[in-house]
């Protein structure tokens, strides 16, 4: 990824009131000209932190509070924030710090249930930030990491470029064992404009990912690759909610929008609304994943640029 190229990554939350279980949707969004940005059910975008500059990434706890990493210096470094439910921004520090842009200076973001957050990094490998803020590198070795994904026994999943980024294999990191490749998701001939994927686990432990050339893909539990939505053109970001309702973005208009796209179950698939717009196309758009097992009341799914947070609230 370019200096000029910027993510997408967006944050779904769904309201389930008591009384009627009437349930209501606002979409959060990075823009690749920068803040973050809403969207309602009835298709309203409105600015949310508009003075925030560009943001990469996007978690929550599971508490409602959501993290996100912040370009300063022109792309060179990149901190770590957290907004709260009353959607008040405090900087955690600094996370990144690079001397030169290269590829890319986009990060994905995971949080665990002990609140720690896992990143990846412009010049490879994992880290990880504890409560107390002291970063520790996980796997330096592992080389330019794509996406990350915790699933709900605190395993570990992300994509990683090789063969000169025309290949990328997917890897899994368990407590119950140690680091396993399970072999290439992609390869392409040619690296384009992009070559980012984006990833999400159902809950049978399905990995489903998005293609560089267009289409969304799966990698079953027994590690055969097949093919999902082939015709629905480039797409950024994926996320499964409670009912197993896949959530991605799409490109279209030359890349200069992306509607915002839901799969039932049963394959049925949903245009939910334009949620970005752009005159000229200077940046490339990425969306990051990780996907964070929520405590009862809320389940937080992230789409590689989106990502999909439902809290009850009782009125």
């Amino acid at each position: 990824m370019s200096a000029r190229q910027m993510p997408i990554v967006i944050l779904i939350v769904c309201g389930v009131t008591a009384a009627c279980f009437a349930t209501t949707t606002e979409v959060y969004f990075t823009h690749p000209y920068g803040g973050i940005h809403k969207i309602d059910a009835s298709g309203t975008v409105t600015a949310v932190l508009p003075n925030i500059g560009r943001c990469t990434g996007l978690e929550s706890d599971g508490q409602g509070n959501l993290f996100f990493g912040r370009f300063t210096q022109d792309l060179h470094k990149i901190d770590l924030m957290m907004m709260t439910p009353d959607l008040r921004a405090t900087n955690l520090g600094r996370i990144i710090d690079v001397g030169a842009v290269t590829h890319s200076v986009d990060i994905d973001i995971a949080v665990s249930k002990a609140y720690e957050v896992y990143f990846s990094h412009p010049d490879g490998g994992l880290r990880k930030m504890n409560a107390a803020g002291t970063i520790d590198t996980l796997l330096p070795y592992v080389g330019e990491v794509v996406s990350l994904e915790l699933w709900h026994d605190d395993s570990l999943y992300f994509s990683r470029y090789y063969d000169d980024r025309h290949k990328c294999d997917l890897l899994v990191d368990s407590p119950e064992q140690p680091l396993a490749n399970w072999g290439d998701i992609i390869e392409v001939t040619a690296v384009l404009l992009a070559f980012d994927i984006d990833l999400a686990i159902n809950t049978a432990g399905d990995v489903y990912f998005t293609h560089p050339y267009g289409g969304i893909y799966m990698r079953t539990t027994g590690g055969q690759i097949r093919t999902v939505l082939p015709d629905v053109g480039r797409c950024t970001g994926l996320a499964f909610d409670d009912a197993e309702n896949l959530y991605f973005g799409t490109f279209y208009d030359d890349r200069h929008k992306i509607d915002l796209m839901k799969m039932t179950p049963q394959g049925q698939v949903t245009n939910l609304g334009n949620i970005v717009q752009l005159g000229p196309v200077e940046l490339r758009w990425h969306g990051d994943i990780a996907v964070v097992p929520e405590p009862a009341g809320i389940s937080l799914l992230a789409l590689g640029g989106l990502a999909l947070l439902k809290i009850r609230r009782f009125h």
